[in-house]
């Protein structure tokens, strides 16, 4: 799996091993060392990217064949160990979202992640899916984008 800034692959996973007493998984990474210096800084991420497929949209279709880790550079002192995280990024643009639950008879054409519109105009997502106490209406978590003037 590829390391990549920008779109410019900057190194690879060259070993991924699981600790029985920690229950972690361990990957090491080589980077190249032209980039180790901007790269290995306190405050870098790594995310793995895979594609996002939803009724709404289709994201990250370039990692279809292969995901890779996204890297963003921190400003930090010199670091060797990070924690990786799996996102979707439609749903970290509205992690500040207002959250709100709508009921309905049916959720038939709706998935998770697909973005919430307004005259078009897209101002939220769906976070989730339940069914309420009596089991016969959908409660479906969506969350609106704070700074919308509706």
């Amino acid at each position: 799996m590829s390391l990549r800034y920008l779109g410019l692959s900057i190194g690879e996973v060259e070993n991924i091993t699981l600790d029985p007493k920690s229950r972690k998984i361990t990957a090491q990474a080589l980077i190249n060392p032209n980039y180790m210096g901007m790269i290995a800084k306190e405050g870098s991420t790594f995310k793995i990217i895979s594609p996002q497929i939803s009724a709404g949209a289709i994201e990250n279709l370039e990692s279809l064949l292969q995901p890779y880790i996204d890297v963003e550079v921190g400003k930090g002192k010199t670091k060797t160990q990070f924690n990786l995280t799996q996102t979707s990024p439609s749903r970290n643009k509205y992690s500040s979202g207002v959250p709100f639950i709508l009921e309905t008879n049916d959720a038939m054409n709706l998935t998770e992640g697909s973005p919430v519109l307004y005259r078009g105009v897209e101002v939220g997502t769906i976070r989730k899916f339940d069914l309420n106490s009596l089991g016969d209406r959908v409660l479906i978590h969506i969350a609106i984008t704070p700074n919308i003037n509706i």
